[in-house]
C-alpha cells in the first residue's frame, strides 16, 4: 500500500511553530501517516530565538522537514499556506506517493478516520471535510470565479492526492518549492484581485489563496468531483472536532471517543492554554508525555533574538 505524506507548513509564529512538533507526532503515531514539516524563513531565524526549540523538537523526534526561504512580497501566512500544495515538487516523492495538507495547529485525534483515501485506486482525490467551507459544487465555483465572485471552497485540510495528481495540477518548479509558489501566485493573485467587484481586497485574496486556488483547480477537472472522495462531517466547525471557537468543550479530560480532531487553542504554550492540550497528549501519546513537559519547559526558558 502507497505510503502517505502529510505536509505542514510552518512559519516562526508562535501559534504554529511551538505546536508543529506536536501536530508532526499526531500524524505520524496517531494517523500513521509520515509528517513533512515545511519551515518557511532560513536556517539561522530557525535556529534562534524561541524558534529554535520546535526546530531542535523535529531533528530529535526524526521528522523530516525542510526549510523554505521567502520569496516575492508574500506574507509568511500566505507562504506558510501555500507551501503545502507543492510539497509534490521534492523529487524524492514518488508519484504513487499521497501527499495530504495539514494546519500546524490541527491534531488528527482518529486513526481509522485519516485512512480512508488508502487502498481505493479509484480515487483520484479524497476530500476530508468536504463541506467544512459550505462547498456549492464544481459548476457555481466555475461561474463564480468567471464572474468574479467570491465562491465557497473545499477545505484545504486535508485534501489528499497521489503525488502524480498534485504534479499535474500544479506543474511545480522541480526541487523549489518557493519558485513553484511564486508561479502558482503570480498567475492566481492578479487575476483574482483584478476580476474581484470589491475594492482593496487583495489581503483577503492572499488570506484564502490555497484554499480557493486548489478548489479552482479540482473544479477544472474532468475527473470532478466522479473520480474523489468527498467526506462530509456535521457542523461548521464539526461537532466532532474540539475546537477552539468552542472554549466550553476544552476540559482536563479527554473523551477520544467523542472527538476526530482538534484545531488548537491560540497562545498555546501560555498558561491556562497549555493545561487542556496535556490530556490529549498524555491519552493518545502517553510514550511523550515526559517530553511533552520538558519541551514546553525549553521554550518557556529560550530567549528571544
Amino acid at each position: 500500500m502507497a505510503r502517505t505524506i502529510v505536509a505542514i507548513g510552518s512559519s516562526t509564529a508562535r501559534d504554529y511553530s511551538f505546536l508543529l512538533p506536536f501536530t508532526c507526532l499526531f500524524w505520524r503515531e496517531v494517523a500513521g501517516h509520515v509528517p513533512l514539516a515545511l519551515l518557511i524563513g532560513d536556517e539561522e531565524e530557525w535556529r534562534s530565538g524561541k524558534a529554535r526549540v520546535p526546530h531542535q523538537a523535529l531533528v530529535d523526534l526524526g521528522v523530516d522537514f525542510r526549510v523554505v526561504p521567502r520569496v516575492g512580497s508574500y506574507y509568511d501566512s500566505t507562504l506558510a499556506q501555500n507551501v503545502r500544495q507543492h510539497a509534490a515538487a521534492i523529487p524524492s516523492i514518488s508519484d504513487d506517493t499521497w501527499v495530504m495538507m495539514s494546519d500546524a495547529d490541527l491534531w488528527p485525534l482518529r486513526h481509522d478516520y485519516y485512512q480512508q483515501h488508502l487502498g481505493r485506486p479509484d480515487f483520484r482525490a479524497a476530500c476530508y471535510g468536504a463541506n467544512g467551507d459550505h462547498f456549492l459544487g464544481k459548476q457555481d465555483v466555475l461561474r463564480k470565479v468567471t464572474s468574479g465572485e467570491d465562491f465557497q471552497s473545499i477545505p484545504t485540510c486535508h485534501v489528499a492526492m497521489r503525488a502524480r495528481e498534485w504534479r499535474a495540477l500544479y506543474d511545480p518548479v522541480p526541487d523549489d518549492l518557493g519558485a513553484s509558489i511564486v508561479k502558482t501566485l503570480g498567475v492566481w493573485l492578479p487575476v483574482a484581485v483584478a476580476r474581484d467587484q470589491k475594492p482593496d481586497r487583495e489581503d483577503w485574496h492572499a488570506w484564502m489563496s490555497d484554499q480557493r486556488i486548489l478548489t479552482h483547480k479540482l473544479c477544472q477537472q474532468g475527473w470532478f468531483p466522479g473520480e474523489v472522495a468527498l467526506f462530509h462531517r456535521r457542523g461548521v466547525p464539526p461537532v466532532d472536532r474540539l475546537d477552539r471557537n468552542h472554549l466550553g468543550d476544552w476540559v482536563d479530560t479527554f473523551d477520544a471517543t467523542r472527538w476526530v480532531d482538534a484545531h488548537l487553542l491560540r497562545a498555546p504554550d501560555e498558561d491556562g492554554q497549555w493545561e487542556y492540550l496535556l490530556p490529549i497528549v498524555d491519552h493518545l501519546l502517553p510514550e511523550y508525555a515526559g517530553w511533552a513537559r520538558e519541551y514546553r519547559a525549553e521554550y518557556a526558558r529560550a530567549e528571544e533574538g
